[in-house]
C-alpha cells in the first residue's frame, strides 16, 4: 500500500464482515514437481506460482503477510478522494483495511461504492493475473510445434525451449512411433506395428525399463544403473521371471502347464526346486524358507492335506523319510498339547541317553512280528508276539539279570494280577538276613493252637488245564484259625487279603517254621517217652 485514505463517516451506508484469519502459510509453486512451503495450517494459506521461486522467497512472503489482517467491508455512496488508488490503506467507520474495489458514480458529489471484498467475491468477481502468471504465459508462447506430411509418413514435432523437452510422433502405413526426450537424457518411446508393441523408458540415471508385446508373448525388462537386470516373459508355454545381480548371482522361476521350476545360482552354487504333477524335486547345496510356506494338495486322497513350514517347525499329516535328524521329537495329537517326546542326544549314560517318554501310557506294538530292545549289539529284551508257528507269547531277557533299581519298593505281580507259574532252575532265594529283621523272639508257643487248627486240603484250580489235584490250605480257613487261636491278624503274616479286590493269598513259607517248631517239640516228647536223654 503506497498511500492512506481517510473516509471516517463520509459514507451513506457501511457494511462490515468479520476479519479473515491471518495468513499462516505460503505455498510457492515452481512447477508440477517442485514447491516450497513456509508456515503452518493454523490460519489461511496463500498459493502463488513462480517458476523462479525459492525457499527464502516463500519465507519472506509469509513474513510480510503475517503482519496484516484483512477486514472485508462495503461502503456505498462514499466521498472518496478521486486520487485514491487500489491498494491504498483505507480508514472508514473506525475500520482500517485496504482499498481493493471502487465503482465511481458520476453525480454532483462524485461518490463511489468501494471497499475490501470478501473471499467469495474475490474468487468469483475479481480475478487477478499476477506478473508471474503473465510471465509464464509468455514463456508458453515460446513452445513450438510443426506438422509435416509426405506420401510415406505424417510427422508431428513439438519442442518446449524453456523446459528443454521435445516430443515426436511418426505415423506410417504399417507403424506408429512416438518419443519424448529431454535435454537431461530422459527418453520415453513407443513403437507399434502389425506384429508387436514396444515401449521403453530411460531415466536420468541410466536406468532402462522396456516392454514388448507380440503374438508370441509379452517380455518386460528393467535394467539398473549398476547392471542389475530383472525380466519377465509370458508366452503360450508359460511364465518365466529372472533377476540377475551385479555379482553374477541369478534367480529364475518358470511356470508351465506341467509345473513350476525355481532355480538360483549364488557364488557358483546352484539350487533348484521343481514342482510338477508327478511330485517335487529338490537339488541344492542349501535351500532356505523365510516366513510361512504352505503346500496344499489340490486333488483328493490318497495323502490329501496341507503341509506348513514356518522357520523352526513343520506341520503335516505324514512324514516319510529315509532318516530323521534332530535333538528332540515331540509327539502330540492334532490340535493338542504334547503327549510324548523322543529326546535324542547320542550319549551312553542313563542321564543323557536317547529317551522315549510318554506323558500318559506308552505302548510298543509289533503288528506282524516281535519287539526287540538291544544294547551294545547284544539281545537285551525280546517281546515274543507268538505269531510264528509253535511259539508262545513271552518276554525274553537275555545276557543279563532282571533287576529293580529300587530294592524293597516294588512287587513282581499284584494280588489281582498274578503270574500263572514261575519256572526256576534253582530254588528262589528269599532275603532272611538278621540285619533285615527286628522284634525277633524264639518263643513260638503262642502258635501251637494255630498249628492244631490248620486244615490241610487237596483241590483243583479253576483255571487249571491238567486236571491234577493240589494240596495246601484255604486262605479263609487260615484266617479263621488265627481268630480261633486268639491271635491278631498282625501276629501271623501267612495269609493276605487284598483291600481292593477282596482276594486272599497265602505265603506258604510262613508255615515252614510252624512245622519245624512242632516237629522239634514232637522229637523232644518222643525222646522223653523212650527214655532217651
Amino acid at each position: 500500500m503506497s498511500d492512506k485514505v481517510y473516509l471516517g463517516r463520509a459514507v451513506e451506508q457501511l457494511s462490515e464482515s468479520p476479519a479473515l484469519a491471518p495468513v499462516s502459510k505460503v505455498v510457492l509453486l515452481v512447477d508440477d514437481d517442485t514447491a516450497y512451503f513456509a508456515g503452518d495450517e493454523t490460519g489461511r494459506t496463500v498459493e502463488l506460482t513462480c517458476p523462479y521461486g525459492t525457499q527464502a522467497m516463500a519465507n519472506n512472503i509469509l513474513a510480510s503477510l503475517r503482519a496484516y489482517t484483512y477486514r472485508p467491508i462495503q461502503a456505498q455512496d462514499a466521498l472518496l478522494d478521486p486520487a485514491a488508488e487500489l491498494g491504498d490503506g483505507l480508514t472508514v467507520g473506525g475500520v482500517y483495511t485496504v482499498l481493493a474495489q471502487t465503482e465511481l458514480t458520476f453525480d454532483a458529489l462524485m461518490t463511489c461504492d468501494g471497499g475490501a471484498p470478501g473471499k467469495t467475491e474475490q474468487e468469483s468477481e475479481y480475478r487477478y493475473q499476477s506478473p508471474v502468471l503473465s510471465d509464464i504465459q509468455h514463456q508458453i508462447a515460446r513452445t513450438r510445434s510443426e506438422i509435416t506430411k509426405t506420401a510415406e509418413e505424417i510427422r508431428l514435432y513439438v519442442v518446449n525451449e524453456v523446459e528443454g523437452v521435445e516430443s515426436e510422433l511418426r505415423l506410417t502405413a504399417d507403424s506408429l512411433n512416438a518419443q519424448i526426450s529431454s535435454v537431461d537424457g530422459r527418453v520415453s518411446s513407443l513403437s507399434l506395428s502389425l506384429d508387436s508393441i514396444n515401449a521403453q523408458v530411460t531415466g536420468l540415471d541410466g536406468r532402462v525399463s522396456s516392454l514388448s508385446l507380440s503374438l508370441d508373448g509379452i517380455n518386460a525388462q528393467v535394467t539398473g544403473l549398476d547392471g542389475r537386470v530383472s525380466s519377465l516373459s509370458l508366452s503360450m508355454d508359460g511364465i518365466a521371471a529372472q533377476v540377475s545381480g551385479l555379482d553374477g548371482n541369478l534367480t529364475r522361476i518358470e511356470q508351465k502347464v506341467d509345473g513350476i521350476t525355481l532355480s538360483a545360482s549364488t557364488n557358483g552354487n546352484t539350487s533348484r526346486l521343481s514342482i510338477t504333477s508327478q511330485g517335487v524335486e529338490i537339488s541344492s547345496t542349501d535351500i532356505t524358507f523365510s516366513g510361512m510356506v504352505t503346500f496344499q494338495q489340490l486333488s483328493g486322497p490318497p495323502g490329501s492335506g496341507v503341509t506348513l513350514i514356518n522357520g523352526g517347525w513343520l506341520q503335516t499329516n505324514t512324514v516319510i523319510a529315509s532318516s530323521l535328524t534332530g535333538e528332540q521329537i515331540v509327539l502330540r495329537p492334532r490340535d493338542s498339547w504334547a503327549s510324548g517326546v523322543i529326546n535324542i542326544t547320542g550319549a551312553s549314560t542313563a542321564d543323557s541317553a536317547i529317551e522315549l517318554r510318554s506323558y500318559g501310557a506308552l505302548r510298543l506294538t509289533g503288528m506282524d512280528g516281535d519287539v526287540f530292545m538291544q544294547a551294545k549289539g547284544m539281545q537285551y529284551l525280546h517281546l515274543v508276539t507268538g505269531v510264528a508257528s509253535g511259539t508262545i507269547p513271552s518276554v525274553v531277557v537275555g545276557n543279563g539279570s532282571l533287576l529293580t533299581n529300587n530294592p524293597l519298593a516294588f512287587s513282581l505281580g499284584l494280588p489281582g494280577q498274578k503270574w500263572k507259574t514261575a519256572y526256576l532252575a534253582e530254588p528262589a532265594s528269599i532275603g532272611s538276613d538278621a540285619g533285615m529283621k527286628h522284634s525277633v523272639s524264639y518263643d513260638t508257643s503262642k502258635y501251637d493252637a494255630l498249628f492244631d487248627l490248620l486244615k490241610p486240603v487237596f483241590y483243583r484250580y479253576n483255571h487249571g488245564e491238567s486236571g491234577r489235584y493240589h494240596t495246601g490250605f484255604i486262605a479263609q480257613d487260615v484266617e479263621e484259625a488265627v481268630k480261633n487261636a486268639e491271635l491278631e491278624s498282625t501276629d501271623f503274616a501267612g495269609y493276605l487279603k487284598d483291600q481292593k479286590t477282596g482276594e486272599y493269598s497265602l505265603r506258604y513259607e510262613e508255615f515252614i517254621s510252624l512245622c519245624v517248631d512242632q516237629i522239634q517239640k514232637l522229637k523232644q516228647r518222643v525222646k522223653k517217652l523212650e527214655g532217651i536223654e
